[in-house]
Protein backbone atom coordinates (compact mmCIF):
# COMPACT_ATOMS: atom_id res chain seq x y z
CA UNK A 1 0.00 0.00 0.00
CA UNK A 2 3.12 2.40 1.09
CA UNK A 3 4.23 1.69 -2.73
CA UNK A 4 0.95 2.63 -4.11
CA UNK A 5 0.80 5.45 -2.03
CA UNK A 6 4.12 6.75 -3.08
CA UNK A 7 3.54 6.59 -7.15
CA UNK A 8 0.55 8.39 -6.62
CA UNK A 9 1.89 10.85 -4.67
CA UNK A 10 4.82 11.16 -7.54
CA UNK A 11 2.05 11.23 -10.16
CA UNK A 12 0.57 13.80 -8.24
CA UNK A 13 3.40 15.77 -7.68
CA UNK A 14 4.66 15.44 -11.17
CA UNK A 15 1.54 16.87 -12.72
CA UNK A 16 1.97 20.03 -9.80
CA UNK A 17 5.04 20.12 -11.19
CA UNK A 18 4.29 20.29 -14.48
CA UNK A 19 1.28 22.66 -14.94
CA UNK A 20 2.64 25.24 -12.23
CA UNK A 21 6.88 25.35 -13.75
CA UNK A 22 6.12 24.46 -17.84
CA UNK A 23 7.75 27.75 -19.06
CA UNK A 24 10.57 28.00 -15.74
CA UNK A 25 11.60 24.30 -17.14
CA UNK A 26 11.82 25.90 -20.70
CA UNK A 27 14.51 28.49 -19.57
CA UNK A 28 16.06 26.26 -17.34
CA UNK A 29 16.58 23.33 -19.65
CA UNK A 30 18.46 25.51 -21.98
CA UNK A 31 21.33 25.36 -19.27
CA UNK A 32 20.82 22.87 -17.90
CA UNK A 33 23.53 22.20 -15.99
CA UNK A 34 23.34 25.64 -14.41
CA UNK A 35 20.11 24.89 -13.51
CA UNK A 36 20.73 21.57 -11.77
CA UNK A 37 23.68 22.51 -9.94
CA UNK A 38 21.79 24.09 -7.39
CA UNK A 39 20.60 20.53 -6.29
CA UNK A 40 23.75 19.23 -5.39
CA UNK A 41 23.65 16.84 -2.55
CA UNK A 42 20.43 15.85 -3.28
CA UNK A 43 19.42 12.13 -1.65
CA UNK A 44 16.98 9.57 -3.52
CA UNK A 45 14.84 10.09 -0.37
CA UNK A 46 14.07 13.99 -1.73
CA UNK A 47 11.71 12.62 -4.33
CA UNK A 48 10.66 16.41 -5.43
CA UNK A 49 14.10 17.25 -5.26
CA UNK A 50 14.70 13.71 -8.11
CA UNK A 51 11.69 14.77 -9.73
CA UNK A 52 13.06 18.08 -10.52
CA UNK A 53 16.18 17.42 -11.68
CA UNK A 54 14.46 14.26 -14.36
CA UNK A 55 12.35 17.14 -16.06
CA UNK A 56 15.22 19.95 -16.18
CA UNK A 57 18.16 17.45 -18.10
CA UNK A 58 17.48 16.71 -21.03
CA UNK A 59 14.36 15.46 -22.32
CA UNK A 60 12.56 15.96 -19.45
CA UNK A 61 9.42 16.75 -20.90
CA UNK A 62 9.02 13.24 -21.89
CA UNK A 63 9.54 12.36 -18.03
CA UNK A 64 6.28 9.67 -17.62
CA UNK A 65 7.38 8.32 -14.19
CA UNK A 66 9.74 8.25 -12.17
CA UNK A 67 9.95 5.31 -9.35
CA UNK A 68 12.85 5.76 -6.19
CA UNK A 69 14.02 2.50 -4.45
CA UNK A 70 14.53 3.11 -1.03
CA UNK A 71 14.08 0.36 0.97
CA UNK A 72 17.46 -1.28 1.13
CA UNK A 73 21.08 -0.23 -0.39
CA UNK A 74 22.16 -0.14 -3.05
CA UNK A 75 19.39 3.28 -3.86
CA UNK A 76 18.08 3.04 -7.57
CA UNK A 77 15.77 5.15 -9.51
CA UNK A 78 14.04 4.51 -12.54
CA UNK A 79 12.77 6.77 -15.04
CA UNK A 80 10.66 6.16 -17.84
CA UNK A 81 10.57 8.47 -20.99
CA UNK A 82 7.59 8.15 -23.11
CA UNK A 83 5.17 10.49 -24.99
CA UNK A 84 2.16 11.78 -22.94
CA UNK A 85 -1.29 12.23 -23.81
CA UNK A 86 -1.43 15.67 -23.19
CA UNK A 87 2.10 16.51 -25.20
CA UNK A 88 1.59 18.67 -28.55
CA UNK A 89 4.26 16.17 -30.51
CA UNK A 90 3.26 13.51 -33.10
CA UNK A 91 4.58 10.38 -31.96
CA UNK A 92 6.75 10.21 -35.81
CA UNK A 93 8.69 13.54 -33.94
CA UNK A 94 8.78 11.85 -30.74
CA UNK A 95 10.46 8.75 -32.34
CA UNK A 96 12.66 11.30 -34.31
CA UNK A 97 13.65 12.97 -30.81
CA UNK A 98 15.16 9.31 -29.73
CA UNK A 99 17.20 8.32 -33.16
CA UNK A 100 19.70 6.06 -31.11
CA UNK A 101 22.25 8.42 -31.55
CA UNK A 102 20.56 11.24 -29.46
CA UNK A 103 19.64 8.22 -27.25
CA UNK A 104 22.77 7.14 -26.32
CA UNK A 105 23.63 10.75 -26.04
CA UNK A 106 20.81 11.54 -23.39
CA UNK A 107 20.71 8.71 -21.22
CA UNK A 108 24.70 8.74 -20.74
CA UNK A 109 24.35 12.38 -19.67
CA UNK A 110 21.34 11.79 -17.32
CA UNK A 111 22.58 9.27 -16.01
CA UNK A 112 26.08 11.00 -15.17
CA UNK A 113 24.14 13.73 -13.91
CA UNK A 114 21.98 11.47 -11.55
CA UNK A 115 25.03 10.59 -10.19
CA UNK A 116 26.85 14.20 -9.26
CA UNK A 117 24.08 15.17 -7.91
CA UNK A 118 22.40 12.33 -6.11
CA UNK A 119 24.24 11.62 -3.30
CA UNK A 120 23.71 8.24 -2.24
CA UNK A 121 21.75 6.93 -5.43
CA UNK A 122 24.09 3.35 -6.35
CA UNK A 123 22.30 2.28 -9.71
CA UNK A 124 19.94 4.14 -12.56
CA UNK A 125 17.70 2.91 -14.76
CA UNK A 126 16.81 4.95 -17.81
CA UNK A 127 13.85 3.61 -19.99
CA UNK A 128 12.71 5.08 -23.04
CA UNK A 129 9.15 3.90 -24.82
CA UNK A 130 9.70 4.20 -28.42
CA UNK A 131 8.63 1.72 -31.29
CA UNK A 132 11.84 -0.06 -30.59
CA UNK A 133 12.35 0.44 -26.53
CA UNK A 134 15.70 1.77 -24.81
CA UNK A 135 16.79 0.99 -21.38
CA UNK A 136 20.11 1.48 -19.61
CA UNK A 137 21.06 0.47 -16.23
CA UNK A 138 24.03 1.58 -14.76
CA UNK A 139 25.77 2.17 -11.53
CA UNK A 140 27.61 4.34 -9.69
CA UNK A 141 30.70 1.94 -9.96
CA UNK A 142 30.41 2.35 -13.58
CA UNK A 143 30.11 5.64 -14.56
CA UNK A 144 32.76 6.48 -12.22
CA UNK A 145 35.03 4.07 -13.54
CA UNK A 146 34.38 4.99 -17.29
CA UNK A 147 34.77 8.89 -16.58
CA UNK A 148 37.93 8.22 -13.97
CA UNK A 149 36.50 9.39 -10.74
CA UNK A 150 34.20 10.36 -8.40
CA UNK A 151 31.34 12.47 -10.42
CA UNK A 152 30.31 14.66 -7.11
CA UNK A 153 32.88 16.52 -7.21
CA UNK A 154 31.55 17.97 -10.61
CA UNK A 155 28.86 19.27 -8.45
CA UNK A 156 30.97 22.14 -7.17
CA UNK A 157 32.07 23.48 -10.35
CA UNK A 158 29.60 23.79 -13.45
CA UNK A 159 32.04 24.59 -15.73
CA UNK A 160 34.11 22.19 -15.31
CA UNK A 161 31.04 19.85 -15.39
CA UNK A 162 30.45 21.46 -19.14
CA UNK A 163 34.17 20.69 -19.92
CA UNK A 164 34.78 17.62 -19.04
CA UNK A 165 31.49 15.91 -18.65
CA UNK A 166 29.20 17.97 -22.01
CA UNK A 167 32.16 19.04 -24.11
CA UNK A 168 34.73 15.55 -23.78
CA UNK A 169 32.25 12.92 -23.48
CA UNK A 170 28.57 13.80 -24.44
CA UNK A 171 29.74 15.84 -27.13
CA UNK A 172 32.45 13.11 -28.52
CA UNK A 173 30.88 10.60 -30.36
CA UNK A 174 34.08 8.49 -29.82
CA UNK A 175 33.66 8.46 -26.16
CA UNK A 176 29.85 7.74 -26.02
CA UNK A 177 30.74 4.58 -28.23
CA UNK A 178 33.33 4.01 -26.17
CA UNK A 179 30.68 4.09 -23.14
CA UNK A 180 28.69 1.79 -24.90
CA UNK A 181 31.09 -0.58 -25.51
CA UNK A 182 30.81 -1.83 -22.47
CA UNK A 183 26.75 -1.16 -21.23
CA UNK A 184 24.88 -2.15 -23.74
CA UNK A 185 21.57 0.18 -24.56
CA UNK A 186 18.98 -2.65 -24.76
Amino acid sequence: MKKLMFKVGTIILSAGLLVGCSSVLEEERKEPVDAVIGYKNTYIGDASSVLKISYILPAGEYVKQLSLHTKEEPYEMTVDYGLKEEQDISKEDFEKDWSERNTKKVLLNNAISYFVLINNVGAVHLNVETTTPYKLTVTREDIESFVGKDVRTYADDAELWKKEIEKDIIENEERVDEFYKNHSLQ
